[in-house]
């Protein structure tokens, strides 16, 4: 006996982890809520965001403990998936916009903890993904990229979302593919700047699980941003 209705689509491996992916950056949007005490937001946001993307909302009611199977319908996985990341991606852009919509003292405060639970949620991802590879120090950075390929920034299925411009044992250069500043989601633009900034703390976050001696640093510039991974100085010296 089928285990699915006729009509549903089954997804495959591909879709498997393509949800996986963005579920993870979903929860980095209720951590942000959760620790800013805003877990209301999304019935306020709502009213902001695009007939598509509110006919989508319901899927992200209680996503974190949901199963990919229970999204399914009689369209493509694909689509179904795809109109789930357009609004997961929404709903963290208005989300931040709402949390930052303070007096500027507040805000700075605000954004050193959105920082904080940015850090913190690259670093359980690699305790759920990449467990046996924690905390294993070393000195070659390059030993690390293939982890960046599981990730919520990877750019999966649609692209690579790093390039590798430059990696040496103590350095690595990065271009980011699937930055927010790239993002073809009109809703992620006025924010993309302060999103983009926040990922790379989950990325901060991500490395230094894998090896603490890792520095991550952001540079944002026109139509591409760049990462740069270094060893930190005592440890080369070392």
């Amino acid at each position: 006996m089928r285990e699915n209705p006729w009509h549903l689509r089954i997804p495959t491996t591909e879709h498997y982890q393509w949800f996986r992916n963005l579920v993870d950056l979903h929860r980095l949007t209720e951590a942000w809520r959760m620790e800013t005490n805003n877990e209301n937001l999304t019935a306020t946001i709502g009213t902001h965001l695009g007939r598509k993307v509110k006919e989508s909302l319901w899927m992200l009611d209680n996503l974190l403990d949901t199963n990919i199977e229970q999204l399914m319908d009689d369209t493509l996985p694909e689509d179904v998936l795809a109109r789930l990341e357009h609004a997961i991606w929404a709903v963290q852009a208005k989300t931040l916009s709402a949390i930052l919509n303070k007096s500027e003292p507040e805000t700075e405060l605000l954004f050193k903890t959105l920082e904080q639970v940015s850090t913190k949620l690259g670093r359980s991802c690699v305790e759920a993904r990449w467990r046996p590879l924690t905390n294993r120090g070393g000195q070659d950075l390059r030993d690390l990229l293939f982890a960046l390929q599981d990730t919520p920034f990877s750019g999966y299925p649609n692209c690579n979302g790093f390039l590798v411009k430059r990696a040496v044992s103590a350095e690595i250069d990065i271009e980011l593919k699937s930055c927010p500043h790239l993002s073809h989601y009109s809703e992620v633009h006025p924010i993309a700047s302060h999103l983009c900034t926040l990922h790379t703390y989950w990325m901060r976050g991500f490395t230094s699980a894998l090896n603490s001696a890792v520095e991550v640093e952001l540079l944002q510039q026109s139509g591409r941003c760049l990462q740069k991974w270094n060893l930190k100085a005592q440890e080369i010296r070392a």
